[in-house]
């Protein structure tokens, strides 16, 4: 089994399928960019929760972090293959990102979560063990649904006027050049 510093590596390779992060809704462009740092955390056995946290409350999604956490977690460890993550300020998207993103945004809740979890169980298998996929299914659900939720309200932004708003905070990714996988 691997272990978490197993998780980061640098990418070979931009692909000619990589999509452009700027049509991305604010809380889509957060789901990629905890993603991200997630995986670079992963590598320093660190994970900027603070940040994460803040940010995920503004989006009004902040209970999404933990399930989205575990599915990261399964993801990592029981992932068919490599799975390839852009650097966390990457304008792009790798194909791989795009899928994970699909997985948490499918839409509305629908009123059958038994039929919701094994949809969600079936979509994850395509990426990891099938068994670890039934696992990861609940959690891959509760994140879909709670963002699905938050789109139809409007992201909460800083007050212009607040000393932190004059001096926002910058991220400092990884010093690894080019990007992040899992598994």
């Amino acid at each position: 089994m691997p272990d978490a510093s197993d998780v980061l590596g640098s990418c070979p390779h931009t692909s000619g399928s990589d999509q452009p992060v700027a049509p991305l809704t604010e809380r889509q462009k957060l789901l990629l960019w905890s993603v991200r740092l997630w995986a670079a955390g992963q590598g320093r056995r660190a994970f900027p929760c603070r940040g994460v946290q803040a940010a995920f409350q503004r989006a009004g999604v902040a209970e999404a972090l933990a399930p989205l956490g575990r599915v990261l977690a399964t993801v990592a460890v029981h992932a068919h293959r490599t799975l390839w993550l852009r650097p966390v300020c990457s304008a792009h998207m790798s194909r791989d990102e795009r899928s994970l993103l699909d997985l948490f945004l499918q839409g509305a809740p629908a009123a059958d979560n038994a039929a919701r979890q094994d949809r969600m169980a079936r979509a994850l298998a395509l990426l990891m063990a099938e068994d670890a996929a039934r696992g990861a299914a609940p959690a891959a659900v509760i994140v879909a649904d709670i963002f699905a939720r938050a789109e139809a309200r409007p992201v909460v932004r800083a007050d212009p006027s607040s000393p932190r708003a004059a001096a926002p905070a910058r991220l400092n990714p990884s010093p690894r050049p080019a990007g992040a996988w899992l598994n």
